[in-house]
């Protein structure tokens, strides 16, 4: 259908001779150098399938009559590549379908609406380059659908009752000192570069099914009811970040799939739950959980890099949870970051140095009981050999000019010299250096013994 052209004369003049509340335009292009104002003349706007090309549109649209008036603002099927300031409105509804946004400015501010929709149809490659909503907004319901934004998305200083953002694709996404006094849903999104929401006030929020590209970071934002990232997807490089953060309600991050999580001087009161979560390195720093953290199943896919701190918080969650298997393994874990940091002059570097070797700090009882039977041996051609040079009656000793004694007796006094106690046997005390040997041997047997149980511990 041929479109006609308006310059702002036309406009005023088509709105004038329009008897109706609604005023509406199909097929237009608008075209001046000049600002036009669409004011409270008319309720109601509809434009379908327009152009928009003029330098700036501003709509300020009231109720100044009958206090039944609907008063509305539609775009259908417009392109726009004039700025559009939606500013001081009084708007029962605010729709925006299948739309084109080329300019550098939409700005929806100081504005009460009851509802906001801006949605595309499934098949539609329309894109919008940016939308800001500033300056004390107050909407009741703000419905976002389908939407492939390329530049900045910014809300600031505006109080939002309700808010759905669904299937969208942002660039970049801006919230400062947004308050949803009842539910934000944000349900399968992606955010391609840095992102930011700070100084916020959010009731019941679902941030599921979405993919974060980059940085997304909250900061100091308070989450007042049930909080959801849940089923989320990262790259292996990008990171959500929550510092500065309190959450007054239960927290779950489950099933989710994060590159790095770093969470800073954030309180979380209630439950907080990272159950089958999965991301490269986690970084916890001055976080309280005022109740307990559930990490039963995380993966971590590079537990190596994790710090003393994070290690030590995820730790004492573990054990309020009772997840004992768990919890060697990070006990385990903390043990060996202490133990690389030692130098071999600390008084501590030896102990944890046999703790490693005999049973992986805890983790490991096979390893105790090599280290047990290693140790067994050692000993054992020890004394074998310091008794070719002794006075004794132990039967044993080693000498290639003698006749070897049976296999079966050998083994008899090797098993002898790990169980038996022999304190009092009158075969190792029969020389003073051969029951040094004994005793000595006696302490790290019975080390390596009680390191093989506790490596037990995580399955009791």
């Amino acid at each position: 259908m041929m479109q006609k052209v308006f310059d702002n004369n036309k406009i005023k003049s088509f709105i004038e001779e329009n008897h109706k509340d609604e005023v509406r335009f199909e097929n237009i292009v608008f075209d001046d150098k000049e600002a036009f104002m669409f004011d409270s003349v008319k309720p109601c706007y509809v434009f379908n399938n327009c152009y928009f090309k003029s330098h700036r549109f501003d709509f300020v649209v009231k109720k100044i009559r009958r206090q039944k008036e609907y008063l509305a603002i539609v775009f259908k099927n417009c392109v726009f590549e004039s700025d559009v300031f939606i500013s001081g409105c009084e708007l029962e509804n605010l729709e925006i379908t299948d739309c084109e946004f080329h300019s550098k400015r939409f700005v929806v501010a100081e504005s009460k609406i009851k509802r906001v929709g801006i949605i595309n149809n499934p098949n539609c490659a329309k894109t919008i380059d940016n939308i800001h909503f500033h300056s004390e907004n107050e909407i009741d319901y703000l419905d976002m659908r389908l939407l492939s934004v390329t530049g900045a998305f910014n809300i600031d200083e505006s109080n939002i009752k309700e808010f759905y953002a669904a299937k969208n694709s942002f660039k970049h996404i801006y919230f400062k000192k947004l308050k949803v006094e009842e539910k934000l849903t944000f349900w399968d999104n992606s955010i391609e570069k840095n992102s930011t929401i700070s100084n916020s006030s959010i009731g019941k929020s679902l941030f599921r099914d979405s993919k974060f590209y980059n940085v997304l970071n909250f900061f100091e934002t308070n989450f007042l009811q049930i909080t959801s990232f849940e089923c989320i997807k990262t790259t292996e490089n990008s990171t959500v970040k929550i510092s500065n953060c309190s959450f007054e309600n239960k927290v779950f991050f489950d099933n989710s799939f994060l590159g790095i999580l770093k969470l800073d001087t954030s309180f979380f009161s209630d439950i907080v739950s990272f159950q089958n979560f999965q991301c490269n390195t986690i970084e916890l720093n001055r976080v309280h959980f005022d109740k307990v953290a559930f990490f039963n199943d995380i993966n971590i896919k590079l537990l190596r890099s994790l710090d003393v701190k994070t290690i030590s918080i995820i730790k004492n969650q573990l054990n309020k949870t009772d997840n004992n298997i768990d919890y060697v393994k990070m006990n385990a874990l903390e043990k060996r970051k202490f133990f690389q940091s030692l130098s071999r002059k600390n008084t501590d570097f030896f102990v944890l140095w046999l703790n490693k070797i005999s049973n992986n700090f805890g983790t490991s009882w096979l390893k105790g009981i090599w280290f047990t039977l290693k140790c067994s041996a050692i000993f054992f051609v020890m004394l074998l050999a310091v008794n070719n040079f002794v006075k004794s009656s132990y039967p044993l000793s080693i000498n290639i000019k003698h006749d070897w004694a049976k296999f079966d007796f050998i083994l008899a006094e090797f098993l002898k010299f790990i169980f038996s106690f022999g304190f009092t046997s009158p075969e190792f005390q029969s020389s003073g250096w051969l029951f040094l040997i004994f005793i000595v041997a006696k302490i790290f047997i019975g080390f390596g013994i009680y390191q093989t149980i506790a490596a037990f511990r995580k399955f009791k």
